[in-house]
């Protein structure tokens, strides 16, 4: 299953999707959560909101949540319990791809997500031609991923 989950409103996270994606970009993802509000989201029991149109509207408690639904707000554990509930796995093995280094890799990591970092910090890597000399370089490399 694939989680778009976007600190960003969602007209904000279409425009940019429809973009990048074309505009079918819903089709990739099973569920959408935008003003996620990271890192907060991660470890916080903040509730989920429908949306309307552009807006927020009432909270979805969380035996309401649909793997198809596309909301604002929420919190990962309400999220991940819905993914246990549809796949029948009782810990299933999660891997966030984010763009920021404290809400997108250290956060999801300290509640045991795995993360991989797309950001400015690949330069690390030798990416795009530049040399490895990152001053970040030895915290970023990672010999797993």
């Amino acid at each position: 299953y694939t989680f778009l989950i976007s600190g960003s409103s969602i007209d904000y996270a279409s425009h940019i999707a429809a973009y990048v994606l074309g505009e079918d970009w819903r089709d990739y993802f099973d569920t959408v959560v935008c003003t996620s509000k990271k890192p907060a989201f991660w470890y916080q029991n903040k509730p989920f909101k429908y949306l309307i149109g552009a807006d927020d509207g009432d909270d979805v408690p969380a035996n309401k949540l649909e793997l198809d639904g596309t909301y604002s707000g929420g919190n990962w554990p309400d999220l991940y319990n819905l993914l246990k509930q549809e796949t029948n796995i009782e810990n299933p093995h999660c891997l966030y791809i984010g763009d920021h280094l404290a809400y997108d890799v250290l956060a999801p990591s300290q509640i045991g997500i795995d993360s991989v970092a797309i950001v400015e910090e690949l330069a690390a890597e030798g990416m795009c031609g530049d040399s490895m000399d990152h001053e970040a370089g030895p915290d970023l490399m990672s010999s797993y991923w």
